[in-house]
C-alpha cells in the first residue's frame, strides 16, 4: 500500500482546517449551546424512563444512572442558561430567545422524579430561591435578545409550561417534606370530636367493611383503595411518631389478611404509594389543579409546535438550529405525553375510580326510591363503564409481591475477590469498597415459602402479644429476641453466639456457620437438604449479610462494616496459602480449620469473627447429632434467622426505610410494614380508654373518610 504526495497534502489541508475551526471561540460558543440544550433534553428522557423503575429494580446500575442523570440534568440546564446569557454572537438571537424557556421546562424535571432522596424534599425553599433566580435570568435573556421575529411570540407558549413545571416541582417537594406531613396530621384537631356521641362507637367500621364489594365492585380498585387507607393510617409512624391505640378499637388498626401472598401484595402496593408521595409528581397530577395545569402545559407545547411549523421562515436560518428547535419541541411534547399516559395508567387513577364508586354508592343510598328507579338504568351503565376503566387502567407491577431479594455471601465474595482481576482494579479507585460490595452482591427471586414461613411466624408472635393483654413490655421482649427463643433448648451450647456478642458479630458468625452447614450437607449427599427451611435459611443468611454490607444503616448500630472487612481480610489471608478450585474447597478448608485455631487466635486483640464462626459450626454439628432428622437442625437455624430478621425490622427507623426506597423496595421494609399492620411495633402502644371519659359518654373518634383523626392517637 502506497501513499501519494497528493494524499498527504489533502490530509494536511484537512488537519489545518480542523485546527483553525477548533481554535475559534465562535465555534465553541455555537456548539456548546447546541450541545447543552440537546443533552439537557436527553437527560430528561433518561429520568422519565428510569425514574419510577428504581422502585422495582434494586440493582446498582439503575441507581447510578439515575443519580448521575438527576445531578447532571439540573447542572446542564443551569449552565446552558448562563451560556445563553453570555452569548454575544455566532448564534442568531432569535434562537437564544426561543431555547431559553425550554431550559426552564427542563429544570422543572419530569413527573417520575422530583427528588432523588428524602433530604431533597427538605430543600424546597432553596429550590424556590433557585426558581426566582432562573426565572429572572430567563426573562432577562428574553429581553436582551428580543427581536421582531415570530420566535419571540412562540417562546411565550414554552415559557408557560416551563414556569408551571418548575412551580409544580417546588410544591411537590414542599408537600413531601417532614414538616408538611406533620402539618397534615395536626391540621384539623377539634375538641368537639371528643364530645359524647351515641353513634360514634357504632361508626368504628373495620376497613374490610368500609372497602366492601358493595361500595367498590372491581377487586383491583378495592385493593388499591384499601392500600392507601392503610398507608394513611400509619402516616405518623413514618415520621417516627408513636401511636397510642385504644383497646376498644384495636380491631380497626389491626389488619387481617387471608394469606401471606395477600399480605405482601398489599404491602408492596402501599410502598408504591409511599414512593410516589415522596419522590414523584404523580399524586399532584391526580388533583384537580394538577390535572388542569397539565392540560395547559400540553396544549401550550402543541400550540408552540404548530405555530413554529407554520409561521416561522426557516430558509433564513441554519438547518442545525432549525433541527435543534424541532427536537426540543417534539421531544418536550412527547415526554409530556408520556408523562400523562403513565400517570393515567397508574394506580392513582384506580384510586380516583374507587372514590367515584363510593360516592355513587352513597348517592344511591340517599336518593329517594322514586327518583332512584328512574336513575337505575343510568347508574348500571355508569358502573359498567367504571368497571371497564378499572380493568384497563390497572397497573400490575405494584399489585404483585416483592420479586427480588439482595444476596451477599462472604465466602463466595472472598473466593471471587482472590482471583477476580476487576476486584483489584476497583480497590485502587474505590477505597471504601462501595463498588466492590455491589459487584459481589446479587439479587434473586423471592421464594414464596419465605413469605409464608415469615407470615406464620409473625402471626404466632401476634397471638402471644394478644394473650398477654397487649402488654407493651411483652411486645418489647418478643421483638428484642434475636435468636434466643430458637436455641432455648440448647442454651448451654449456642447461647454464647447470640447473648454474649453484639448483633453484627452474631450475624456474621451465624452467616458463616450456616454456609458451612449448608455446604457440608450437600457434600454428604443428604437428600433432604433441598427442603424449604434449608434453602430459606441460606437465603435469609445471605440477605442479612447483604444488609450489613450494602445497607448497614438499616441494621442496629455497631461496627458491623469494620468486622466484615476484618473477617474478609483474614479469610483472604487464610486462603492465600491454599490451593482452591472453587467455593466448595474454600468451605471445606474453613470447616477443617480446627488444627490452626490455636495458632490464629494467639493474639486475642485481633481475633476475627471467623474463629467464632468455626466454633459455632462445630457446636451446631454436635447439637444436630442429637436430632432425629435433618429437618430439626434446619428448623433451628431457620428460626434463628427469622428472629434476627424480625429484630432488625423492629429496630430500623422509618426515616431510613423511606430513604432506602430510592434503591428499590427492600425486603426488610416489607417485613417492618407487615409487622406494623399486625400490631408488632414498638411505635404502636395499646392502651385502655380512660374510664372516666367512657363513663361520661366520650369515645375516641375514627373515620376512614377523615384521617385528621390521627392526631388524637399520636402519643
Amino acid at each position: 500500500m502506497t501513499i501519494s504526495l497528493g494524499d498527504i497534502a489533502h490530509y494536511v489541508d484537512i488537519h489545518d482546517w480542523l485546527k483553525q475551526i477548533l481554535s475559534e471561540k465562535e465555534f465553541w460558543n455555537k456548539w456548546q449551546l447546541r450541545f447543552s440544550v440537546v443533552l439537557s433534553l436527553f437527560l430528561q428522557t433518561i429520568l422519565i424512563w428510569l425514574g419510577k423503575r428504581r422502585k422495582h429494580i434494586p440493582t446498582p446500575c439503575i441507581t447510578i444512572v439515575i443519580w448521575s442523570a438527576y445531578l447532571a440534568a439540573g447542572w446542564f440546564a443551569t449552565v446552558s442558561l448562563s451560556t445563553l446569557l453570555r452569548s454575544k454572537g455566532g448564534l442568531e438571537s432569535e434562537f437564544v430567545v426561543f431555547w431559553t424557556p425550554f431550559l426552564l421546562l427542563h429544570l422543572g424535571g419530569p413527573d417520575t422524579i422530583t427528588a432523588y432522596s428524602v433530604a431533597d424534599n427538605e430543600t424546597w425553599l432553596r429550590h424556590l430561591v433557585g426558581l426566582l433566580v432562573q426565572v429572572v435570568t430567563a426573562f432577562y435573556i428574553y429581553y436582551k435578545f428580543r427581536t421582531d421575529s415570530p420566535l419571540q411570540f412562540i417562546a411565550i407558549f414554552v415559557f408557560i409550561p416551563g414556569l408551571i413545571r418548575y412551580g409544580e416541582k417546588i410544591w411537590v417537594l414542599r408537600s413531601a417534606s417532614a414538616q408538611k406531613f406533620a402539618d397534615f396530621i395536626f391540621s384539623d384537631v377539634r375538641l368537639e370530636k371528643y364530645l359524647p356521641d351515641a353513634d360514634r362507637k357504632r361508626n368504628h367500621t373495620k376497613l374490610d367493611e368500609y372497602v366492601s364489594p358493595i361500595l367498590i365492585h372491581n377487586p383491583d380498585t378495592r385493593h388499591v383503595y384499601k392500600a392507601l387507607c392503610l398507608l394513611k393510617m400509619f402516616t405518623p409512624v413514618f415520621l417516627d411518631y408513636r401511636l397510642k391505640i385504644y383497646k376498644e378499637i384495636i380491631d380497626v388498626f389491626t389488619v387481617k389478611f387471608e394469606s401471606a401472598e395477600e399480605a405482601f401484595v398489599m404491602i408492596n402496593t402501599e410502598l408504591g404509594f409511599l414512593f410516589d408521595l415522596l419522590y414523584t409528581k404523580t399524586p399532584f397530577f391526580h388533583t384537580t389543579i394538577g390535572g388542569f395545569l397539565r392540560f395547559i402545559c400540553f396544549h401550550s407545547l402543541v400550540i408552540a409546535l404548530i405555530t413554529f411549523s407554520i409561521t416561522f421562515e426557516k430558509q433564513k436560518f441554519s438547518r442545525v438550529d432549525i433541527f435543534v428547535s424541532y427536537l426540543l419541541l417534539v421531544g418536550g411534547l412527547l415526554l409530556d405525553f408520556h408523562a400523562i399516559v403513565s400517570n393515567v395508567l397508574s394506580y392513582w387513577t384506580s384510586l380516583w375510580l374507587a372514590r367515584v364508586n363510593i360516592k355513587l354508592a352513597i348517592r344511591q343510598n340517599t336518593t329517594s326510591k322514586q327518583y332512584l328507579n328512574f336513575l337505575n338504568p343510568f347508574l348500571r351503565l355508569h358502573k359498567q363503564y367504571l368497571s371497564i376503566l378499572c380493568s384497563l387502567l390497572s397497573p400490575q407491577e405494584d399489585k404483585e409481591r416483592l420479586k427480588l431479594i439482595g444476596q451477599h455471601n462472604l465466602i463466595n465474595y472472598c473466593v471471587k475477590a482472590r482471583v477476580d482481576a476487576l476486584t483489584g482494579i476497583l480497590r485502587i479507585f474505590d477505597t471504601n469498597n462501595i463498588l466492590e460490595k455491589y459487584w459481589h452482591s446479587s439479587w434473586e427471586k423471592v421464594d414464596p415459602d419465605i413469605m409464608q414461613l415469615l407470615y406464620d411466624y409473625l402471626l404466632s408472635l401476634q397471638q402471644k402479644y394478644k394473650m398477654s393483654g397487649f402488654k407493651f413490655k411483652i411486645l418489647s421482649n418478643l421483638l428484642a429476641k434475636r435468636g434466643e427463643n430458637a436455641i432455648i433448648k440448647f442454651k448451654d451450647d449456642l447461647d454464647w453466639s447470640i447473648s454474649d456478642v453484639e448483633f453484627d458479630h452474631s450475624l456474621l458468625i451465624w452467616h458463616i456457620a450456616t454456609d458451612l452447614c449448608y455446604n457440608a450437607d450437600i457434600e454428604k449427599g443428604v437428600m433432604n437438604v433441598t427442603t424449604p427451611k434449608c434453602e430459606i435459611s441460606q437465603c435469609l443468611s445471605n440477605y442479612m449479610l447483604y444488609l450489613l454490607v450494602v445497607r448497614p444503616t438499616m441494621l442496629p448500630g455497631g461496627i458491623g462494616v469494620k468486622r466484615h472487612r476484618d473477617s474478609r481480610n483474614q479469610i483472604l489471608n487464610y486462603f492465600s496459602s491454599a490451593s482452591l478450585s472453587g467455593n466448595e474447597d474454600a468451605r471445606r478448608i474453613l470447616s477443617d480449620m480446627t488444627q490452626s485455631y490455636a495458632r490464629l487466635t494467639t493474639n486475642r486483640r485481633h481475633k476475627s469473627v471467623l474463629f467464632d464462626a468455626q466454633r459455632l459450626y462445630e457446636s451446631i454439628t454436635n447439637v444436630a447429632s442429637t436430632f432425629n432428622s435433618l429437618e430439626e437442625k434446619w428448623e433451628l437455624i431457620n428460626n434463628v434467622w427469622m428472629e434476627m430478621l424480625i429484630h432488625a425490622a423492629s429496630q430500623c427507623l422509618w426515616g431510613e426505610h423511606c430513604q432506602q426506597l430510592i434503591h428499590g423496595k427492600e425486603f426488610l421494609t416489607h417485613v417492618s410494614l407487615l409487622m406494623l399492620h399486625l400490631g408488632l411495633s414498638t411505635q404502636v402502644r395499646v392502651a385502655k380508654f380512660p374510664t372516666d371519659l367512657e363513663n361520661n359518654g366520650y369515645y375516641p373518634p375514627w373515620s376512614w373518610d377523615d384521617f385528621s383523626d390521627l392526631a388524637y392517637y399520636v402519643a
